[in-house]
């Protein structure tokens, strides 16, 4: 019975993440579409401001803090599910600033190709925040 509980729980989430995946590409495009190399604190803000946006509208978030970082930008906490952070909390760690410089998107743009996707910052770390914004829907 169990096994059977947990086949139907990841068929649903399956089924959920499936229905959301145009979703999902377009909230990375926006994301990869913001250039933020690291030091660039206008970038910084522009994504971490995306992302805070996004994370307001989600069921389960709490608490949305933009912290200030001199001299880099802005750093997001959220808090969900637990808004007191005491037992059972879980902390997941990312980075919205990426290796490539201001002007990288012109010489890299956002594509999609072969079941893949492109862009400045795309696997470092990008998809991946715009990932845990998906997994806190879920």
């Amino acid at each position: 019975m169990g096994q059977e509980i947990d086949r139907k729980q990841a068929e649903a989430l399956r089924g959920f993440l499936s229905e959301r995946r145009g979703e999902w590409l377009a909230l990375t495009r926006r994301i990869v579409e913001i250039e933020s190399p690291s030091g660039d604190e206008e970038g910084s803000r522009a994504v971490v401001g995306l992302l805070a946006e996004v994370a307001r509208g989600i069921e389960g978030v709490a608490n949305v803090e933009r912290l200030k970082s001199e001299n880099y930008g802005e750093h997001l906490r959220l808090r969900a599910f637990n808004d007191a952070g005491g037992e059972g909390s879980l902390l997941i760690v990312g980075h919205t600033d990426t290796v490539h410089p201001r002007g990288s998107l012109r010489e890299r743009p956002w594509r999609e190709e072969g079941g893949r996707i492109y862009g400045p910052g795309i696997f470092d770390m990008k998809a991946n925040c715009s990932l845990v914004i998906l997994a806190l829907r879920a």
